[in-house]
């Protein structure tokens, strides 16, 4: 009860309640994965990465199977500007499951975080192989298509991006600096 009920609360971006309930629901049960994935979801999201790499830590003690618990450690890692920490949790998650499209975007973030262009776009275009209709990984690639100066790709980029998410007025100012580059 207290795991669904945290869960209900972090979709309602209500994060400290949430990570209240998931406490209760690990002091009930501490043997769930999840339960600390989830509460480490609900620190970053807090931007309490340290707490979050803890959870994620657990999680993954507990279950080292468990692709998406280094995936959201690697985001933790990268935002404590940890890279090379973040990169070798993607590393992990990819090789748990070598269709996890998130994981190559995110790896890719970190690769380009490091100005390492080269492999941030080949798991950009990785991960748009896995999965065409994450726009994400398209407005990810289309931002360092721009830094490198190949404006016409970037600019395709960002038009896919746009159409698999009209809404983002980030995306469509992106693609209209372009045009002024």
């Amino acid at each position: 009860a207290y795991f669904g009920r945290g869960n209900a609360y972090a979709d309602l971006q209500q994060y400290e309640q949430a990570i209240v309930d998931f406490t209760q629901a690990i002091e009930i049960d501490p043997s769930k994965a999840e339960v600390y994935n989830s509460r480490g979801i609900a620190y970053a999201d807090l931007q309490d990465y340290d707490k979050a790499v803890a959870d994620y830590t657990i999680a993954i003690s507990l279950d080292a199977t468990n692709a998406i618990a280094y995936n959201n450690r690697g985001n933790a890692y990268r935002n404590l500007q940890a890279y090379e920490k973040a990169i070798a949790d993607f590393d992990i998650a990819i090789t748990i499951n070598p269709d996890y499209a998130r994981a190559y975007n995110n790896r890719g973030n970190a690769y380009a975080d490091q100005e390492e262009f080269d492999k941030a776009l080949a798991d950009y275009t990785r991960a748009i192989e896995i999965d065409a209709s994450y726009a994400d990984v398209f407005y990810n690639r289309g931002r360092i298509y721009d830094d490198i100066k190949e404006y016409d790709k970037a600019i395709a980029d960002f038009t896919e991006a746009i159409r698999l998410n009209p809404d983002s007025a980030e995306i469509v100012n992106n693609r209209g600096q372009v045009y002024f580059d």
